[in-house]
């Protein structure tokens, strides 16, 4: 990789973190961030999906079902680096409020097509679409992928690239 594409991953890498720390502080700052306004109408959901995000000392991150031992995807430490940035915003946004960081996220994807990242303990929910086609549809398939169970992984790492 040549020193332009590096730099050229680094600033998109911090363009993404920049971005997901301001909507996510906007989001947590907004005086009415726990109660619907009464004009906003919320599209019914047609998909969603609760889970933990567990970054491992390799760099690769694994999201897992929140009521079972299953594997829901191993991130890569290079891949879907939205949700990666995404998610360690919200997290830095829980420490400030002193609130667990164990609590699931959620992913819904609702009837009028947008994809949602929420975070239910914060209140607080961003639109994937904002962050441009390759976020949402990186992010989509976590929707539809089938989990595994733990003693299973090694077994299933072809698919889940481990």
């Amino acid at each position: 990789m040549s020193a332009s594409q590096t730099l050229l991953r680094k600033l998109t890498v911090l363009t993404y973190l920049v971005l997901g720390l301001t909507g996510v502080m906007i989001l947590s700052a907004s005086p009415d961030a726990n109660t619907p306004n009464k004009n906003q109408v919320q599209a019914e959901e047609v998909q969603s999906r609760l889970f933990r995000f567990i970054v491992l000392e390799d760099g690769r991150a694994a999201l897992m079902e929140t009521d079972a031992p299953k594997l829901i995807h191993m991130l890569q430490p290079d891949e879907n680096t939205f949700l990666r940035l995404t998610i360690k915003s919200l997290q830095h946004v829980r420490k400030q409020h002193e609130q667990s960081q164990d609590s699931p996220y959620r992913l819904s994807l609702r009837k009028d097509g947008n994809l949602m990242l929420e975070d239910p303990s914060m209140h607080s929910e961003l639109a994937v679409r904002a962050f441009g086609h390759t976020a949402v549809e990186n992010t989509q398939k976590l929707l539809s992928t089938p989990s595994v169970i733990l003693a299973e992984v090694p077994a299933a790492c072809h698919r889940l690239e481990c």
